[in-house]
């Protein structure tokens, strides 16, 4: 028994290493109509769900962190195409892939427990608004399985002219 749990411990470390320590935005929105009187807010993948599971999240950006529940603000120029934003986890379950979602659109899974990972931001996550970052882990791995933890943090982007 000891041995089956080591070597589970063994090929899951082995994995985590595997992975770049960064994870990529892959998805792409539609452009989306602005009003600059409001802050237009980005749609999550879990619009009912509530804090579960073990663990912690926050973000950290180079104008603060969302540790305290605040919000952390990226200021974007034209030329921006990428922004880096880190995610910290702390406490969570490494033999349960780890999924993180932006605005609902899935960035990377791979499994974390207390990390420091790097978020590359482009595309529509770059756009002006608030958006959300969703941190989930799934009973069997699976995305089609029960969700046993759920951790979020939110983030605004402002253009700068």
């Amino acid at each position: 028994m000891k041995r089956v749990f080591a070597w589970t411990l063994l090929v899951l470390w082995l994995v985590s290493m595997a992975f770049v320590s960064s994870c990529s935005q892959r998805a792409s929105a539609e452009e989306d109509s602005l009003d600059s009187s409001y802050i237009y807010e980005y749609s999550t993948l879990f619009s009912d769900k509530q804090d579960t599971g073990r663990g912690n999240i926050y973000i950290t950006a180079a104008s603060g962190t969302s540790e305290r529940g605040e919000v952390p603000v990226l200021t974007v120029t034209p030329g921006n195409i990428l922004i880096q934003i880190n995610l910290v986890t702390e406490d969570f379950d490494l033999f349960h892939l780890t999924y993180v979602y932006v605005d609902g659109s899935i960035l990377c899974a791979q499994p974390f427990e207390n990390s420091r990972q790097t978020l590359n931001l482009s595309g529509s996550a770059l756009k002006e608004g608030l958006h959300h970052i969703e941190v989930v882990q799934y009973e069997n791995n699976r995305d089609d399985s029960e969700v046993i933890t759920y951790k979020t943090a939110s983030y605004e982007v402002r253009k700068q002219d």
